[in-house]
């Protein structure tokens, strides 16, 4: 008879934000122009290419403090929201394969990402995350999306899109967390809080 012994635990949580004017900040989001640097081309790990700065309007503002209130009770742990952008998919676009990992980053269980769905109407293209170890063990999973969702990931883990076919532009709203006892020691970590198993 065997005991399981548990070697990797990585898990990634969606729910449903309500309260949040969907339709204002996409239409906000699409009318912003410009992405965040145009010069940028599509490279390994840096997706800025397609990635837009939302307007600072207060439909924007109360969904990132939706977004991180949802976090901070979710995961029991007190987290800085450290950057926050938002992607738009048109018709017939990817976002290449990469993570939210900085080199300033020393423990992975310290840093969070986000994706919020302003516009996912049925036909979006899915999530997916591509998870490996011990260099040869990988897989995929393909998470699908809809408008209102957030997902919550290790931001270590390596995500992409594959073509979007829909008709219409997926739009969503990404960002970074870091917790904040990963820096403040007076924090403590309170497991009776966890929300999201």
């Amino acid at each position: 008879m065997f005991t399981e012994i548990p070697l990797i635990d990585l898990r990634a949580y969606k729910t449903t934000l309500t309260g949040i004017d969907n339709d204002a900040i996409t239409e906000q989001i699409l009318s912003a122009g410009r992405p965040i640097d145009p010069t940028r081309t599509a490279v390994a790990n840096n997706p800025a290419y397609e990635d837009t700065e939302p307007p600072d309007t207060p439909e924007i503002r109360h969904m990132i403090s939706e977004i991180h209130d949802a976090i901070n009770v979710g995961y029991g742990r007190l987290h800085d929201l450290t950057e926050f952008w938002a992607t738009i998919l048109m018709p017939g676009q990817t976002t290449v394969a990469h993570s939210h990992r900085k080199p300033e980053t020393t423990n992975p269980l310290d840093h969070l990402a986000f994706a919020y769905y302003t516009h996912a109407p049925e036909g979006s293209v899915p999530l997916t995350f591509h998870v490996g170890y011990c260099h040869l063990i990988e897989n995929t999973i393909e998470v699908p999306v809809q408008t209102g969702q957030l997902i919550v990931f290790n931001a270590f883990v390596l995500h992409f899109t594959d073509r979007h076919l829909g008709d219409f532009p997926r739009v969503n709203v990404s960002g970074n967390l870091t917790a904040v006892d990963a820096t403040d020691q007076s924090v403590a970590w309170k497991p009776e809080y966890r929300r999201l198993t």
